[in-house]
């Protein structure tokens, strides 16, 4: 026979070296950037000249004060600076034109962030609100009043003060001789000068501005190896950095806003001033140094958990203690652990560490809510802490106080309830388990927001009855138990629309239990076909459903896809009549169970004579026959042939045995049932045809309450049936597949009274 058609199911799971040796950067390439050099002249507005990026050549020598290579700063053959500057003849192997008086060769023009004043030996003036150093008779630079000597050296061996202190320069000329800056004077056009020597030469000159600078753009533009970068400027905080430079500012200057400067860092790659290295270093974000995870001494203390331990043991009596502390025995024993941790304030940061890691949503016939993977290879620092503790210190005393030898192997993992998020009735048995957890990180939390703990107690066949306790959710509460045949709980629906249930949960292994056979229920008795008056039939049938064309058309594509919903299939007189008996107030529901299998409600009282009568119909030979021409399977004896046998056997006919099961079922908030694979109801073939009446017209599929089949092995859904008002399901299903109604939710809650309810009539027939 054909079987249901699989549907795909959407898936619900660092470079200086510390000995101060050059180290060689890689020469960044990708897009070429614009550099500026700047040339200042006589109090005007700086001149800004394009560069093109070129070669670069090799990297000339710090020195200091004393011509002496400075530690820790790349020496010749290195690469450039990132400071605005002209490379040296010796590195680049080309003449640089000399000024006008030929004293000296150019030197690196520093532009980084400050515009620079050059004089006719172009060396690089402090112009940007800085007091000019003076030097004295003997070329030995004069510190500026209240200033410190500079601690950073930049490329061109000049000690600069950073962080806002005004900075004295100094330079090294091509003969390695230290060249310092005397105070600026006025001439007689009110331009500025500057007086410049060669310490140890004895030689003064007095040099006007605009020849130095004319010189400097002369030999920028021969220079083919120059790099230049000024650090874009910012006006956003200029009151501010007015307040923080020197007194001594020029008419050319501008304020340099240092935001705008450190967002502005060279490219990767090229080599600035130490300062700018520090600043370009990138920032490793610290981690957390999380705190200790230690257990509250309200249970660590060694009178305290040898009180415990007493209580847990099996002839021990329940515990209850003012903080919250229980130990409960009935219906099976269970901790408590109120203010669990001794620094509760880790759960903030470990709820927070939560929200990183991608969640998985879980859905199926047991549950609906969102878990994370498994915890055990977090790197997250709190979460780490927590997992060490659970699997070392924690284990241990769990270990001493229930008397199970646990082993290392700990699952550990988080769980996310919100609105209508629920977990059914279950025992937890899996091979290992020896004892489950939940660590509880939820905000305050009543027992009318849902999401309890459930425990239920047991009948005489080991089978879960009633909910006996239910513990409420705490913020950094402990609850544990012991995995047993009997220890059937549940996760009760969250009902509460603003509030998540999070908590840290899973299982601690130890050796396997022996455990008893599972309890299986007998299967219902089957009935048999009956006869019915034939006016009977045709009051019940919607006529149109028993024409032969009809029937040919749905027969077809019954064979291509193994399901159809007839909708309208009784006739409207009959079904208003058999909505206005189910919906009688003086019919008695009772929930049925067990919990682990399904919970809906049932007739406990006498069936209305119009249900009877309708049960009578669907239980009649008519309706076999009926059912055998709309779907081509074997249920009568004048069924049509089969048109499509199975090709590679050639089986004698068998003779059919129609029989069926059935059930009257009403349907709310609540109502479920769970996938049964070892039933003996769920072991054979059968047509699965169920009846749906009094559905509102506002139920949707987020409400719960839908046939869902599934593969036996891969667990992929092949077909969903959502409830709908006189429409007759019909669906074949082998014992490869099994079938669930999904758990019907709070959600019914916003409906209208009458419409948060639905009954059905299901019917298995077998050939």
């Amino acid at each position: 026979m054909k079987k249901v058609n699989e549907v795909e199911q959407e898936t619900s799971a660092n470079a200086a070296g510390a000995d101060g040796q050059p180290v060689k950067k890689k020469k960044r390439r990708g897009k070429k950037k614009k550099k500026i050099a700047v040339n200042v002249t006589n109090g005007a507005a700086p001149e800004q000249t394009k560069k093109k990026k070129k070669k670069r050549g090799k990297k000339r020598a710090r020195t200091n004060s004393a011509g002496e290579t400075v530690d820790g700063v790349q020496a010749a053959g290195g690469q450039v600076g990132t400071d605005t500057q002209v490379n040296s003849p010796e590195a680049k192997g080309k003449k640089l034109k000399k000024s006008d008086d030929n004293e000296n060769t150019s030197e690196p023009v520093e532009a980084v962030g400050k515009k620079l004043k050059v004089n006719d030996e172009d060396a690089p003036v402090e112009g940007k609100g800085k007091k000019k150093l003076k030097v004295n008779k003997e070329d030995t630079p004069v510190e500026g009043k209240g200033k410190k000597k500079g601690k950073n050296v930049n490329n061109e061996t000049r000690p600069m003060e950073n962080k806002g202190k005004k900075r004295e320069l100094e330079e090294v000329g091509d003969e390695g001789e230290p060249v310092d800056v005397k105070d600026t004077e006025n001439d007689e056009d009110g331009k500025t000068t500057v007086k410049k020597k060669k310490m140890n030469s004895g030689k003064k000159e007095k040099v006007d501005m605009p020849a130095a600078n004319s010189e400097t753009k002369e030999m920028e533009n021969e220079n083919d190896g120059k790099v230049v970068w000024e650090k874009k400027l910012k006006k956003k905080k200029k009151k501010l950095m007015q307040n923080q430079v020197g007194t001594n500012n020029t008419a050319g200057d501008e304020v340099q806003d240092p935001k705008g400067a450190e967002e502005d860092e060279p490219p990767e790659g090229d080599v600035g001033t130490p300062a700018q290295k520090k600043k370009k270093k990138k920032k490793k974000k610290k981690k957390p140094t999380p705190g200790a995870v230690n257990l509250n001494t309200a249970y660590s203390d060694l009178s305290n958990k040898n009180e415990i331990k007493r209580h847990w043991t099996e002839d021990g009596e329940p515990l209850k203690k003012d903080n919250g502390l229980e130990i409960i025995k009935k219906p099976f024993t269970c901790g408590y652990l109120p203010g669990f941790l001794e620094n509760a304030d880790i759960l903030k940061s470990i709820a927070e560490e939560l929200k990183d890691i991608p969640p998985l949503k879980k859905n199926n016939d047991l549950y609906k809510f969102t878990q994370t993977p498994d915890l055990k290879s977090s790197d997250k620092p709190h979460i780490s802490s927590l997992r060490d503790f659970l699997y070392g210190d924690f284990r241990k005393w769990l270990t001493d106080v229930t008397g199970i030898p646990l082993n290392e192997t700990v699952d550990m993992g988080s769980s996310t309830y919100k609105h209508t998020d629920v977990l059914l009735c279950h025992d937890d048995e899996l091979e290992g388990r020896r004892i489950a957890y939940i660590l509880y990180l939820v905000p305050s939390w009543e027992a009318s927001d849902g999401g309890t703990l459930d425990l239920f107690n047991t009948d005489k066949n080991g089978q879960p009855k009633n909910i006996v306790r239910s513990l409420v959710p705490q913020w950094n509460t402990f609850a544990f138990f012991e995995v047993s045949p009997i220890s059937f709980h549940q996760v009760a629906e969250v009902l509460s629309k603003d509030k998540t249930r999070l908590s840290i949960n899973g299982w601690f292994h130890g050796p396997p239990i022996d455990r008893p056979p599972k309890y299986k229920d007998p299967p219902r008795p089957f009935l048999y076909p009956k006869h019915v008056e034939e006016d009977v039939l045709y009051s019940w049938i919607n006529p149109a459903y028993l024409e032969e064309s009809t029937q040919k058309t749905i027969r077809k594509k019954f064979g291509t896809d193994s399901e159809i919903e007839l909708e309208s299939f009784l006739t409207e007189e009959k079904y208003e009549a058999l909505s206005t008996a189910l919906k009688d107030q003086g019919l008695k529901w009772k929930r049925t169970g067990p919990a682990d299998k399904n919970s809906y409600q049932v007739l406990t009282n006498k069936q209305p004579e119009v249900l009877k009568e309708c049960l009578s119909v669907l239980q009649s030979e008519a309706m076999f026959l009926i059912l055998s021409q709309l779907t081509g399977l074997s249920l009568h004896k004048l069924a049509p042939p089969d048109s499509d046998p199975d090709s590679d056997e050639e089986d004698e006919k068998k003779e059919p045995n129609p029989r069926l099961r059935a059930r009257v079922g009403r349907w709310g908030h609540g109502s479920y049932t769970l996938i049964r694979d070892s039933d003996a109801e769920e072991q054979e073939s059968a047509l699965d045809a169920t009846l749906f009446v009094c559905v509102s017209d506002k139920w949707t599929e987020d409400l719960g309450g839908y046939n869902s089949y599934i593969s036996k092995d891969e667990d992929a859904e092949l077909l969903s049936v959502l409830p709908r008002s006189n429409c007759f399901a019909l669906v074949y299903r082998d014992a490869e597949t099994l079938k669930f109604t999904k758990h019907i939710n709070a959600g019914v809650l916003d409906l209208e009274e009458e419409d948060r309810h639905y009954f059905d009539i299901n019917c298995k027939y077998y050939e």
